[in-house]
């Protein structure tokens, strides 16, 4: 089954704020709530921010282009605080994500699990023995 989500565009305009149902094509995988997307609106392709990953629509969908990082941006709680500045400070929603958002958000690195982590030798412990037992450490110069 295909996901359908509801993106607010970064447009400044107060005519976008509730957003717009998009699918989600397979090959994108899952979308969260406040992953950064390139959904097409108006004939251009526009970034923008999901603020529903449970849409519904009966209607022919467009589908989201690309998935900007690997990470969201903001959870529900965020978005719940960001949707009250905007209302607090007139401003349309997609700006006010945008302004929220940092500029880039990185890809997922896949760590090497065959790659054996050695915790380095610490000078801690005999540094600690040597103050409890009453010894004086060696002055740097």
């Amino acid at each position: 089954m295909t996901q359908i989500v509801r993106v607010v565009p970064d447009v400044a305009s107060f005519a976008v704020d509730d957003g717009f149902a998009y699918s989600v094509p397979d090959s994108i995988g899952l979308v969260e709530i406040g992953s950064i997307v390139r959904v097409p609106l108006s004939g251009r392709t526009v970034r923008g921010f999901v603020i529903d990953d449970d849409a519904r629509s009966d209607r022919r969908l467009r589908a989201v282009k690309s998935v900007t990082g690997d990470y969201p941006v903001f959870d529900r709680r965020l978005l719940q605080t960001l949707r009250w500045a905007a209302i607090h400070y007139v401003s349309p929603l997609g700006p006010m994500l945008a302004k929220a958002s940092p500029p880039n958000v990185p890809r997922r690195i896949e760590a090497d699990p065959r790659a054996p982590v050695s915790a380095a030798a610490s000078p801690l412990p005999k540094v600690t023995e040597r103050v409890v037992a009453g010894g004086r450490l060696p002055a740097h110069a």
